[in-house]
Protein backbone atom coordinates (compact mmCIF):
# COMPACT_ATOMS: atom_id res chain seq x y z
CA UNK A 1 0.00 0.00 0.00
CA UNK A 2 1.59 3.45 -0.83
CA UNK A 3 1.71 6.23 1.31
CA UNK A 4 -0.78 8.23 -0.49
CA UNK A 5 -3.64 5.25 0.24
CA UNK A 6 -2.77 4.98 3.56
CA UNK A 7 -3.31 8.32 4.42
CA UNK A 8 -6.61 8.52 2.27
CA UNK A 9 -7.32 5.14 4.33
CA UNK A 10 -6.84 6.79 8.06
CA UNK A 11 -9.10 9.68 6.54
CA UNK A 12 -11.86 7.14 5.84
CA UNK A 13 -11.20 5.65 9.23
CA UNK A 14 -11.26 9.29 10.97
CA UNK A 15 -14.33 10.18 9.29
CA UNK A 16 -16.16 6.75 9.76
CA UNK A 17 -15.60 7.08 13.54
CA UNK A 18 -16.87 10.82 13.23
CA UNK A 19 -20.04 10.08 12.14
CA UNK A 20 -22.64 9.10 14.73
CA UNK A 21 -24.47 5.77 14.57
CA UNK A 22 -28.11 5.59 13.87
CA UNK A 23 -28.96 2.01 13.75
CA UNK A 24 -32.44 2.61 14.45
CA UNK A 25 -34.98 4.04 11.89
CA UNK A 26 -36.65 6.36 14.91
CA UNK A 27 -33.08 8.15 15.10
CA UNK A 28 -33.25 9.61 11.71
CA UNK A 29 -36.17 11.72 12.17
CA UNK A 30 -34.22 14.08 14.61
CA UNK A 31 -31.59 14.21 12.14
CA UNK A 32 -33.46 14.57 8.67
CA UNK A 33 -36.27 16.70 10.55
CA UNK A 34 -39.85 17.57 8.52
CA UNK A 35 -39.21 21.15 7.21
CA UNK A 36 -41.91 22.28 4.75
CA UNK A 37 -40.93 24.23 1.59
CA UNK A 38 -37.30 22.75 1.38
CA UNK A 39 -36.37 21.61 -2.16
CA UNK A 40 -35.40 18.52 -2.70
CA UNK A 41 -32.19 17.46 -5.55
CA UNK A 42 -31.62 13.92 -6.42
CA UNK A 43 -28.62 12.79 -8.11
CA UNK A 44 -28.18 9.07 -9.25
CA UNK A 45 -25.34 7.50 -11.01
CA UNK A 46 -26.07 4.54 -13.23
CA UNK A 47 -24.36 0.97 -12.12
CA UNK A 48 -22.71 2.88 -8.91
CA UNK A 49 -21.82 0.14 -6.06
CA UNK A 50 -20.64 1.52 -3.01
CA UNK A 51 -17.76 -0.23 -2.16
CA UNK A 52 -16.29 2.07 -5.04
CA UNK A 53 -16.76 5.39 -3.07
CA UNK A 54 -14.68 5.96 -0.02
CA UNK A 55 -17.39 7.03 2.38
CA UNK A 56 -18.04 3.25 2.33
CA UNK A 57 -14.51 1.98 3.10
CA UNK A 58 -12.89 1.63 -0.42
CA UNK A 59 -9.00 2.65 -0.46
CA UNK A 60 -8.33 4.37 -3.38
CA UNK A 61 -9.09 7.47 -4.44
CA UNK A 62 -12.12 7.59 -6.04
CA UNK A 63 -14.43 10.13 -4.60
CA UNK A 64 -13.33 13.07 -2.50
CA UNK A 65 -16.30 15.04 -3.54
CA UNK A 66 -18.75 12.52 -2.41
CA UNK A 67 -16.61 11.97 0.92
CA UNK A 68 -16.88 15.46 1.32
CA UNK A 69 -20.61 15.64 1.26
CA UNK A 70 -21.21 12.68 3.58
CA UNK A 71 -19.10 14.12 6.09
CA UNK A 72 -21.96 16.59 6.63
CA UNK A 73 -24.90 13.72 5.70
CA UNK A 74 -26.86 10.44 6.73
CA UNK A 75 -24.75 7.33 4.78
CA UNK A 76 -27.03 4.35 4.81
CA UNK A 77 -24.98 1.78 5.12
CA UNK A 78 -27.54 -1.42 3.94
CA UNK A 79 -29.23 0.28 1.03
CA UNK A 80 -30.60 -2.00 -1.83
CA UNK A 81 -32.59 -1.60 -4.68
CA UNK A 82 -35.77 -3.66 -5.68
CA UNK A 83 -34.42 -4.64 -9.13
CA UNK A 84 -30.61 -5.02 -10.73
CA UNK A 85 -31.41 -2.92 -13.88
CA UNK A 86 -32.53 0.63 -14.59
CA UNK A 87 -36.37 0.79 -15.84
CA UNK A 88 -37.57 -1.64 -12.74
CA UNK A 89 -35.30 0.24 -10.27
CA UNK A 90 -36.23 3.37 -11.35
CA UNK A 91 -40.30 2.17 -11.70
CA UNK A 92 -39.76 1.24 -7.43
CA UNK A 93 -38.10 4.59 -6.64
CA UNK A 94 -40.39 7.10 -8.41
CA UNK A 95 -43.58 4.70 -7.33
CA UNK A 96 -42.55 2.99 -3.72
CA UNK A 97 -43.85 -0.08 -5.36
CA UNK A 98 -42.40 -3.19 -6.01
CA UNK A 99 -41.61 -3.29 -9.68
CA UNK A 100 -43.82 -5.98 -10.83
CA UNK A 101 -47.09 -4.24 -9.06
CA UNK A 102 -46.12 -1.23 -11.11
CA UNK A 103 -44.39 -1.92 -13.62
CA UNK A 104 -45.73 -3.90 -16.59
CA UNK A 105 -45.26 -4.34 -20.65
CA UNK A 106 -42.29 -2.58 -20.04
CA UNK A 107 -44.00 0.40 -19.29
CA UNK A 108 -45.17 2.84 -15.36
CA UNK A 109 -49.15 1.35 -14.96
CA UNK A 110 -51.04 4.74 -13.30
CA UNK A 111 -50.28 4.90 -9.83
CA UNK A 112 -49.03 8.28 -7.86
CA UNK A 113 -45.48 8.72 -8.76
CA UNK A 114 -42.67 10.88 -6.91
CA UNK A 115 -42.97 13.94 -9.34
CA UNK A 116 -46.62 14.07 -9.38
CA UNK A 117 -46.95 14.16 -5.40
CA UNK A 118 -44.12 16.88 -5.07
CA UNK A 119 -46.50 18.58 -8.31
CA UNK A 120 -49.49 18.65 -6.58
CA UNK A 121 -48.15 20.12 -3.23
CA UNK A 122 -47.17 22.99 -5.29
CA UNK A 123 -43.34 22.42 -6.59
CA UNK A 124 -41.81 23.09 -9.73
CA UNK A 125 -40.29 19.40 -11.41
CA UNK A 126 -37.91 18.83 -13.84
CA UNK A 127 -35.83 15.59 -14.72
CA UNK A 128 -32.49 15.54 -16.50
CA UNK A 129 -30.89 11.94 -17.74
CA UNK A 130 -28.64 10.60 -20.40
CA UNK A 131 -30.32 6.89 -20.04
CA UNK A 132 -32.82 6.32 -22.65
CA UNK A 133 -34.14 3.70 -20.37
CA UNK A 134 -35.87 6.31 -19.34
CA UNK A 135 -37.91 7.14 -21.59
CA UNK A 136 -41.07 9.24 -21.00
CA UNK A 137 -42.60 6.77 -23.39
CA UNK A 138 -42.19 4.35 -20.67
CA UNK A 139 -44.29 6.96 -17.85
CA UNK A 140 -41.23 7.88 -16.64
CA UNK A 141 -41.97 11.54 -17.16
CA UNK A 142 -44.92 11.60 -15.54
CA UNK A 143 -45.27 14.53 -12.81
CA UNK A 144 -42.44 16.04 -14.14
CA UNK A 145 -42.77 19.42 -15.88
CA UNK A 146 -39.53 19.69 -17.18
CA UNK A 147 -38.43 16.23 -18.45
CA UNK A 148 -34.70 16.08 -20.39
CA UNK A 149 -33.87 12.63 -21.73
CA UNK A 150 -31.19 13.01 -24.54
CA UNK A 151 -29.89 10.23 -25.69
CA UNK A 152 -25.96 10.55 -26.25
CA UNK A 153 -25.97 13.34 -23.91
CA UNK A 154 -22.76 14.00 -22.35
CA UNK A 155 -22.38 14.73 -18.80
CA UNK A 156 -21.56 17.59 -19.01
CA UNK A 157 -24.31 18.64 -20.23
CA UNK A 158 -26.49 17.14 -17.67
CA UNK A 159 -25.02 19.48 -15.76
CA UNK A 160 -25.18 22.31 -17.36
CA UNK A 161 -29.31 21.84 -17.99
CA UNK A 162 -29.61 21.27 -14.44
CA UNK A 163 -27.67 24.25 -13.43
CA UNK A 164 -29.81 26.52 -15.44
CA UNK A 165 -33.13 25.12 -14.71
CA UNK A 166 -32.12 25.16 -11.08
CA UNK A 167 -30.64 28.84 -11.52
CA UNK A 168 -34.65 29.89 -13.52
CA UNK A 169 -36.47 28.08 -10.43
CA UNK A 170 -34.48 29.17 -7.22
CA UNK A 171 -36.74 31.99 -5.85
CA UNK A 172 -39.60 29.01 -5.72
CA UNK A 173 -39.83 25.17 -4.32
CA UNK A 174 -38.67 22.52 -6.50
CA UNK A 175 -37.63 18.95 -7.32
CA UNK A 176 -35.21 18.25 -9.47
CA UNK A 177 -33.72 14.50 -10.29
CA UNK A 178 -30.57 14.25 -12.13
CA UNK A 179 -29.50 10.50 -13.32
CA UNK A 180 -25.90 10.37 -15.16
CA UNK A 181 -25.21 7.26 -17.36
CA UNK A 182 -21.54 6.89 -15.65
CA UNK A 183 -19.98 4.65 -14.33
CA UNK A 184 -22.09 2.34 -16.96
CA UNK A 185 -20.33 0.69 -19.70
CA UNK A 186 -18.87 1.26 -21.76
CA UNK A 187 -16.28 2.08 -18.89
CA UNK A 188 -13.71 4.27 -20.94
CA UNK A 189 -10.10 5.30 -20.25
CA UNK A 190 -9.54 8.88 -18.60
CA UNK A 191 -6.72 10.70 -18.77
CA UNK A 192 -7.11 12.69 -15.65
CA UNK A 193 -7.55 9.27 -13.58
CA UNK A 194 -4.29 7.57 -14.57
CA UNK A 195 -2.96 7.01 -11.19
CA UNK A 196 -6.28 4.19 -11.61
CA UNK A 197 -4.71 2.31 -14.57
CA UNK A 198 -1.59 -0.37 -14.29
CA UNK A 199 0.71 1.23 -17.03
CA UNK A 200 1.65 -2.41 -18.10
CA UNK A 201 -1.72 -4.23 -19.27
CA UNK A 202 -1.65 -4.74 -23.04
CA UNK A 203 -4.96 -6.48 -23.20
CA UNK A 204 -8.04 -5.62 -24.78
CA UNK A 205 -9.24 -3.50 -22.97
CA UNK A 206 -6.60 -0.62 -22.88
CA UNK A 207 -9.01 2.35 -23.94
CA UNK A 208 -12.87 0.54 -23.09
CA UNK A 209 -14.33 -2.11 -22.29
CA UNK A 210 -17.04 -2.06 -25.32
CA UNK A 211 -20.66 -2.23 -24.07
CA UNK A 212 -20.31 -5.97 -23.77
CA UNK A 213 -17.55 -7.77 -22.84
CA UNK A 214 -15.38 -11.02 -21.52
CA UNK A 215 -12.61 -11.25 -19.78
CA UNK A 216 -9.64 -13.84 -20.41
CA UNK A 217 -8.11 -13.95 -16.99
CA UNK A 218 -7.65 -12.12 -13.52
CA UNK A 219 -5.78 -9.49 -15.81
CA UNK A 220 -8.59 -8.33 -17.70
CA UNK A 221 -10.82 -8.33 -14.99
CA UNK A 222 -8.44 -5.89 -13.05
CA UNK A 223 -8.20 -3.65 -15.91
CA UNK A 224 -11.99 -3.42 -16.01
CA UNK A 225 -12.73 -2.90 -12.32
CA UNK A 226 -9.64 0.00 -13.18
CA UNK A 227 -11.34 1.15 -15.87
CA UNK A 228 -14.64 1.40 -13.92
CA UNK A 229 -12.70 2.75 -10.99
CA UNK A 230 -12.01 5.95 -13.64
CA UNK A 231 -15.25 6.38 -14.47
CA UNK A 232 -15.94 6.99 -10.77
CA UNK A 233 -13.79 9.23 -9.96
CA UNK A 234 -15.38 11.18 -13.37
CA UNK A 235 -18.87 10.08 -11.39
CA UNK A 236 -17.68 12.61 -8.24
CA UNK A 237 -16.74 15.44 -10.32
CA UNK A 238 -19.76 15.45 -12.29
CA UNK A 239 -21.13 15.82 -8.13
CA UNK A 240 -19.14 18.23 -7.21
CA UNK A 241 -20.09 20.65 -10.59
CA UNK A 242 -23.41 19.66 -9.90
CA UNK A 243 -23.24 20.94 -6.35
CA UNK A 244 -21.40 24.07 -7.44
CA UNK A 245 -23.91 25.14 -9.36
CA UNK A 246 -26.58 24.81 -6.38
CA UNK A 247 -23.83 26.73 -4.38
CA UNK A 248 -24.25 29.39 -7.13
CA UNK A 249 -27.55 29.88 -7.42
CA UNK A 250 -27.55 30.11 -3.52
CA UNK A 251 -29.79 27.59 -2.45
CA UNK A 252 -27.89 24.33 -0.34
CA UNK A 253 -28.94 25.96 3.10
CA UNK A 254 -32.76 25.15 1.84
CA UNK A 255 -32.52 21.91 -0.14
CA UNK A 256 -32.30 18.46 0.52
CA UNK A 257 -29.58 16.71 -0.92
CA UNK A 258 -29.48 12.71 -2.24
CA UNK A 259 -27.09 10.81 -4.13
CA UNK A 260 -27.87 7.21 -4.52
CA UNK A 261 -27.89 4.49 -7.77
CA UNK A 262 -30.38 2.49 -10.02
CA UNK A 263 -28.25 -0.83 -9.30
CA UNK A 264 -24.98 -2.06 -8.17
CA UNK A 265 -22.04 -3.80 -10.77
CA UNK A 266 -20.44 -7.60 -10.53
CA UNK A 267 -16.18 -7.76 -11.32
CA UNK A 268 -16.70 -11.39 -11.12
CA UNK A 269 -17.66 -12.17 -7.86
CA UNK A 270 -20.47 -15.06 -8.62
CA UNK A 271 -18.42 -15.49 -11.99
CA UNK A 272 -20.32 -12.92 -14.47
CA UNK A 273 -19.53 -8.98 -15.09
CA UNK A 274 -21.87 -5.80 -15.32
CA UNK A 275 -25.51 -6.18 -13.59
CA UNK A 276 -29.12 -7.77 -13.82
CA UNK A 277 -28.78 -10.53 -11.01
CA UNK A 278 -29.97 -10.61 -7.75
CA UNK A 279 -26.31 -11.02 -5.63
CA UNK A 280 -24.78 -8.26 -3.33
CA UNK A 281 -22.76 -6.44 -5.95
CA UNK A 282 -25.79 -6.09 -7.91
CA UNK A 283 -28.76 -4.76 -5.45
CA UNK A 284 -26.63 -2.90 -2.99
CA UNK A 285 -26.65 1.03 -3.67
CA UNK A 286 -24.98 4.23 -1.98
CA UNK A 287 -27.66 6.21 -0.21
CA UNK A 288 -26.44 9.50 1.02
CA UNK A 289 -28.99 12.19 2.29
CA UNK A 290 -27.94 15.78 3.51
CA UNK A 291 -30.63 17.99 4.84
CA UNK A 292 -29.42 21.22 5.17
CA UNK A 293 -30.11 21.15 8.49
CA UNK A 294 -27.63 18.90 9.69
CA UNK A 295 -24.04 19.56 10.47
CA UNK A 296 -22.24 16.89 11.02
CA UNK A 297 -22.33 13.53 9.56
CA UNK A 298 -23.65 10.29 10.78
CA UNK A 299 -24.08 6.68 9.65
CA UNK A 300 -27.18 4.21 9.50
CA UNK A 301 -27.29 0.37 9.59
CA UNK A 302 -31.13 0.99 9.31
CA UNK A 303 -32.20 -1.52 6.15
CA UNK A 304 -33.83 0.54 3.27
CA UNK A 305 -35.24 -0.24 0.11
CA UNK A 306 -34.96 2.13 -2.83
CA UNK A 307 -38.79 1.65 -2.51
CA UNK A 308 -38.28 3.61 0.76
CA UNK A 309 -36.93 6.84 -1.05
CA UNK A 310 -40.41 8.51 -2.42
CA UNK A 311 -42.54 8.66 0.99
CA UNK A 312 -38.95 9.21 2.77
CA UNK A 313 -38.55 12.65 0.61
CA UNK A 314 -42.06 13.52 0.97
CA UNK A 315 -42.16 13.23 4.42
CA UNK A 316 -38.96 15.14 4.97
CA UNK A 317 -40.79 18.50 3.56
CA UNK A 318 -44.13 17.70 5.18
CA UNK A 319 -45.93 16.12 1.86
CA UNK A 320 -48.69 13.87 2.66
CA UNK A 321 -47.45 10.45 0.00
CA UNK A 322 -50.42 8.16 -0.38
CA UNK A 323 -50.50 4.41 -0.35
CA UNK A 324 -47.16 3.57 -1.18
CA UNK A 325 -47.56 -0.29 -1.45
CA UNK A 326 -44.25 -1.27 -0.37
CA UNK A 327 -42.02 1.19 0.70
CA UNK A 328 -42.07 3.57 3.73
CA UNK A 329 -40.40 6.99 5.21
CA UNK A 330 -36.98 5.87 7.04
CA UNK A 331 -38.59 8.40 9.43
CA UNK A 332 -41.47 6.44 10.50
CA UNK A 333 -42.17 5.87 14.14
CA UNK A 334 -42.81 2.52 13.73
CA UNK A 335 -40.09 -0.61 14.50
CA UNK A 336 -37.60 -0.46 11.36
CA UNK A 337 -37.88 -3.12 8.96
CA UNK A 338 -35.92 -6.14 9.08
CA UNK A 339 -36.61 -7.75 5.09
CA UNK A 340 -36.57 -6.74 1.93
CA UNK A 341 -37.73 -8.01 -1.60
CA UNK A 342 -35.81 -7.81 -4.36
CA UNK A 343 -36.81 -8.59 -8.20
CA UNK A 344 -35.32 -9.76 -11.70
CA UNK A 345 -37.46 -9.50 -14.16
CA UNK A 346 -36.41 -7.73 -17.34
CA UNK A 347 -34.52 -10.02 -19.80
CA UNK A 348 -36.41 -13.38 -20.99
CA UNK A 349 -33.41 -15.34 -20.28
CA UNK A 350 -33.41 -14.53 -16.41
CA UNK A 351 -35.64 -13.90 -13.94
CA UNK A 352 -35.90 -14.58 -10.31
CA UNK A 353 -36.75 -13.13 -6.35
CA UNK A 354 -34.89 -12.72 -3.95
CA UNK A 355 -35.64 -11.97 0.33
CA UNK A 356 -33.11 -10.47 2.44
CA UNK A 357 -34.00 -11.19 6.26
CA UNK A 358 -31.87 -9.79 8.63
CA UNK A 359 -28.67 -11.23 7.29
CA UNK A 360 -30.18 -13.88 5.69
CA UNK A 361 -30.79 -13.56 2.17
CA UNK A 362 -32.13 -16.20 -0.15
CA UNK A 363 -32.52 -16.48 -3.82
CA UNK A 364 -34.86 -17.92 -6.33
CA UNK A 365 -33.64 -18.29 -9.98
CA UNK A 366 -36.65 -19.13 -12.10
CA UNK A 367 -35.59 -19.26 -15.09
CA UNK A 368 -33.33 -20.46 -17.40
CA UNK A 369 -33.46 -22.97 -14.53
CA UNK A 370 -34.70 -23.36 -10.98
CA UNK A 371 -32.33 -22.86 -8.07
CA UNK A 372 -32.56 -22.07 -4.61
CA UNK A 373 -29.10 -20.29 -3.11
CA UNK A 374 -28.73 -18.99 0.68
CA UNK A 375 -26.24 -16.80 1.60
CA UNK A 376 -25.42 -15.94 5.79
CA UNK A 377 -24.21 -12.35 5.45
CA UNK A 378 -23.10 -12.55 9.10
CA UNK A 379 -20.30 -14.65 8.14
CA UNK A 380 -19.98 -14.18 4.54
CA UNK A 381 -21.02 -10.61 3.56
CA UNK A 382 -20.20 -10.81 0.04
CA UNK A 383 -22.54 -13.42 -0.57
CA UNK A 384 -19.96 -15.70 -1.96
CA UNK A 385 -21.12 -19.13 0.06
CA UNK A 386 -24.86 -21.09 -1.31
CA UNK A 387 -25.69 -22.70 2.02
CA UNK A 388 -28.81 -23.64 1.18
CA UNK A 389 -28.05 -27.72 0.92
CA UNK A 390 -27.09 -27.47 4.81
CA UNK A 391 -29.56 -25.05 5.94
CA UNK A 392 -32.63 -26.69 4.14
CA UNK A 393 -35.20 -25.56 7.15
CA UNK A 394 -34.58 -22.03 6.91
CA UNK A 395 -34.14 -22.09 3.01
CA UNK A 396 -37.67 -23.58 3.07
CA UNK A 397 -38.81 -21.14 5.54
CA UNK A 398 -37.72 -18.09 4.25
CA UNK A 399 -39.08 -19.39 0.42
CA UNK A 400 -42.63 -19.54 1.89
CA UNK A 401 -42.03 -15.70 3.51
CA UNK A 402 -40.65 -14.36 -0.25
CA UNK A 403 -43.81 -15.84 -1.77
CA UNK A 404 -46.05 -14.71 0.66
CA UNK A 405 -44.59 -11.35 -0.40
CA UNK A 406 -44.85 -11.67 -3.58
CA UNK A 407 -48.42 -13.08 -4.16
CA UNK A 408 -49.89 -16.74 -5.59
CA UNK A 409 -48.37 -18.26 -8.38
CA UNK A 410 -44.35 -18.16 -7.48
CA UNK A 411 -42.36 -18.55 -10.87
CA UNK A 412 -45.02 -19.36 -12.93
CA UNK A 413 -46.76 -16.19 -12.16
CA UNK A 414 -42.94 -14.21 -12.29
CA UNK A 415 -42.68 -15.38 -15.90
CA UNK A 416 -46.05 -13.40 -16.94
CA UNK A 417 -45.07 -10.42 -15.30
CA UNK A 418 -42.70 -8.75 -18.07
CA UNK A 419 -44.90 -9.28 -20.90
CA UNK A 420 -44.48 -10.64 -24.82
CA UNK A 421 -40.92 -10.97 -25.80
CA UNK A 422 -41.89 -7.38 -27.78
CA UNK A 423 -42.71 -5.59 -25.60
CA UNK A 424 -39.88 -4.11 -24.79
CA UNK A 425 -39.59 -1.77 -27.53
CA UNK A 426 -43.17 -1.61 -28.67
CA UNK A 427 -43.96 1.94 -27.80
CA UNK A 428 -40.79 3.36 -28.32
CA UNK A 429 -39.31 5.11 -31.73
CA UNK A 430 -37.05 3.77 -34.10
CA UNK A 431 -33.86 5.87 -32.99
CA UNK A 432 -34.44 5.28 -29.07
CA UNK A 433 -34.67 1.47 -30.34
CA UNK A 434 -31.36 2.10 -31.77
CA UNK A 435 -29.96 4.27 -29.04
CA UNK A 436 -30.95 1.03 -26.70
CA UNK A 437 -29.38 -1.65 -28.81
CA UNK A 438 -25.71 0.60 -29.12
CA UNK A 439 -25.75 0.48 -24.87
CA UNK A 440 -26.40 -3.27 -24.90
CA UNK A 441 -30.05 -3.30 -24.12
CA UNK A 442 -31.82 -4.92 -26.64
CA UNK A 443 -30.34 -7.28 -28.77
Amino acid sequence: MSASTRILAALLAALVAGCRSAPGGNDLAAQLPVTPGLNVVVVSFDALRPDALGVYGYARPTSPAIDAFAATAVVFERAYTAAPVTPTSFAAAFSGCLPHRVFRQWRLEARALLAEVFAGAGYATAAFSGNVQLHADRGFGRGFAHYDVHEGASDEALVERTASWVAAHRDGRFLTWTHFLTPHAPYRRRDDAAELYAPDYTGQFVETSGTRFTPHGPGDLQRLRDLYDGEVRHADRLFAQLLDGLRAAGILDRTIVVLTSDHGEEFGEHGGVQHGRLYEEHLRIPLVIRHPEQRRGSRTALLTGNVDLAPSLAAMVGVPWPDSCDGRSVLAAERPRDRALGLAMTTKQYRGVTLLRDADRLIVTCDPTRKVELFDLRSDPRGLANVAATHADLARTLEAELWEGYGPGGCDALRTVSGPPDAETAPLAPKTVDALRGLGYVE
